[in-house]
Order: C-alpha cells, then sequence, then structure tokens
C-alpha cells in the first residue's frame, strides 16, 4: 500500500513556542526575526495556549525563555519540547515524552548560514522502535526565485527528491511524485493575497483549502512562528511537508478540521488572524465544500484572546484560549 504523505493525515496537533511569563526571574521573550515577507501587525508571542477540542480532548501548553539560546514547552506541566538555537537559526528540536524521555528530535546542519542538511528521528511511543532519515538539502536560482531541493531515503530506504519554490522568501509550490512502489507524495501550490498572506493551497491528490482573515480586526500569532523558526524559518517550514514527523516537531499551532470524509488542515492565525477555513474540491473523488468559522475576541492592543471554531454555522469544534 502507498504511504500519502499529508500534513492534513495528523488526527490534530498543537506544539506552541513562548514566554512572556512575569514570574520572578524570567526573561521577556525574544524579538522576532526580521523578516521582509510580513506586512501585518505583530503581537508579542503569548506565554501559553489553552486547547479544547470537540471529543472532550484539553490542554495547556506553557513556554520558557530563562535559558539563553534554548526555548522549553511544557504541555500539561509536563516538558514536551526543547528548541535550541545559535544566532538565530534553528539547530535542534528534542520532542520528549510523557515521562520525559527523549522521543526523537531533529537537527539542523548549515554550511555557514545556508541549511545543508537535516536529519530526523522519530522513537514510536509503544514499540521505542527508532527511524531516521537524512534530508540533504541544496538551493539554486536567486534570492528573489529560490529553488530548493530535498534529497533522502524516506526512512523506509526509498530514495526521493522534493523540490520547492520560493519568491521573494514565500513557499509557491512543492512538487512530489511518486518513489519505488511504496511512496507517494503530494505536490501543492501556494497562492498569497496582496498582504502577503496564504489565501490558497492546492493539491494534486486531495482537497485544496482557502484561508480567509480578519482585515482589520487585529494581531494573530504570527510571532510564535517566527521566534520557532528562527532566521529561515520558511525553508524549515517548506521541509516539514516532506513528511508526517517534522510536522510533529516543526510547526508551531496546526489543527486538523473534520468533518463526514474530510480532513482539512489550518495553521492557526500563522498569517494574522484567521477567520475561515474551507475545501476547494478537486475533481470527483473530492468534490465536498466545508467551511470551518474561526470567531476571535481581541484585548486592548488588538492581540488575540479567545479563538472559537465552529463548523456548518454554529457547530462547536475547538476552543483557544491565549495568554501573553
Amino acid at each position: 500500500m502507498k504511504i500519502s504523505v499529508k500534513w492534513l493525515s495528523f488526527l490534530f496537533l498543537v506544539v506552541v513556542i513562548a514566554s512572556c511569563r512575569k514570574n520572578k526571574g524570567s526573561e521577556p521573550p525574544p524579538n522576532p526575526p526580521d523578516t521582509s515577507i510580513v506586512e501585518y501587525p505583530l503581537a508579542d508571542p503569548p506565554s501559553s495556549i489553552g486547547f479544547e477540542h470537540r471529543n472532550g480532548t484539553s490542554y495547556n501548553i506553557n513556554f520558557d525563555y530563562s535559558v539563553a539560546g534554548q526555548v522549553n514547552v511544557k504541555f500539561n506541566e509536563q516538558p514536551a519540547i526543547r528548541y535550541t538555537y545559535a544566532d538565530g537559526y534553528l539547530q535542534e528540536v528534542q520532542y520528549l515524552n510523557n515521562a520525559g524521555n527523549n522521543a526523537g528530535k531533529f537537527t539542523v546542519q548549515r554550511s555557514g548560514n545556508t541549511i545543508n542538511r537535516v536529519i530526523v528521528e522519530h522513537i514510536d511511543p509503544i514499540t521505542a522502535v527508532s527511524a531516521k532519515d537524512t534530508m540533504n538539502v541544496t538551493f539554486s536560482g536567486s534570492a528573489e526565485n529560490t529553488k530548493m531541493t530535498v534529497n533522502g531515503k524516506y526512512f523506509t530506504g526509498v530514495p526521493v527528491t522534493v523540490d520547492y519554490t520560493y519568491k521573494n522568501d514565500l513557499l509557491k509550490e512543492i512538487k512530489g511524485g511518486e518513489f519505488g512502489a511504496s511512496v507517494f507524495l503530494q505536490s501543492y501550490q501556494f497562492t498569497y493575497d496582496d498582504k502577503n498572506r496564504l489565501a490558497l493551497r492546492t493539491s494534486d491528490a486531495y482537497y485544496g483549502a482557502s484561508y480567509v482573515y480578519g482585515d482589520a480586526a487585529g494581531s494573530g500569532l504570527d510571532s510564535l512562528y517566527m521566534v520557532l523558526g528562527g532566521k529561515d524559518r520558511h525553508f524549515l517550514e517548506g521541509i516539514m511537508f516532506y513528511d508526517e514527523y517534522l510536522s510533529v516537531f516543526f510547526y508551531p499551532l496546526q489543527i486538523v478540521l473534520e468533518d463526514v470524509g474530510i480532513e482539512l488542515d489550518a495553521a492557526v492565525h500563522r498569517y494574522g488572524a484567521l477567520r475561515e477555513v474551507r475545501t476547494v474540491p478537486n475533481g470527483a473523488e473530492y468534490p465536498d465544500i466545508s467551511v470551518f468559522t474561526i470567531q476571535n475576541t481581541f484585548d486592548s492592543q488588538k492581540r488575540v484572546l479567545t479563538s472559537r471554531v465552529t463548523r456548518k454555522g454554529s457547530e462547536f469544534f475547538a476552543n483557544y484560549t491565549i495568554t501573553y
């Protein structure tokens, strides 16, 4: 059976980064790295995010910046993730299980400041079996039009090559394909609005998704992504499409929006305050339209405080509560 790798294949995932707690001895959150592609208001990254899902699942994530060059994340008060940086570049992410033991990691290697290799390890929480892959990364083109090529063995030993195309640091296209008899990686195309916010993502093998934002409602959680990903986050966010393990380790705030026969992903407030996500039909095999609405509240500084996700107009799906 072929492996179809989609970031929307996860049941769902929230992994966030930041801390502006005012506890004694803590430090203020770092400034987001310089960027040339954000053209909408930014707020400070939050100190915690609470989550409640329609299936009854709820949890809280807290963030600690008190160690220089690190961000330590707790999941329901248990150590969960450690991010390590050097000169503003992400070096390593270590993922911990409920007992605080190593559950895997990925390491970014660079030549100077340029990524040339990403090494991924995932430890199965049940069998304790370790799966590893080394992805070699090369770049070509110009700063305005960059092609990034990732080559690896996709854990099972099957050689794969994925090409990413960027225009002015915005990911425009991913070319996957069929590799051997067991691996299929989707191809994607991305369209942005006049504020450089992701407006449309289409796939060659599943539903597409469209995204609508609140024009003047306030800032989203962009600083989370900027601080977590470091100075070359746009390339690391691209590489995370390569396989499901990287999505677990890297992506800061992701929800899978589920409806009958549909799993639709959204990076919550990645490009300002997200207001709506809907399916884009893709041929006879994927014909349905499903709409998810996000109702947000903001504080006096226009920072998002709560987000209520509904489907079918009013059916509760999930809640977020954000603390700064």
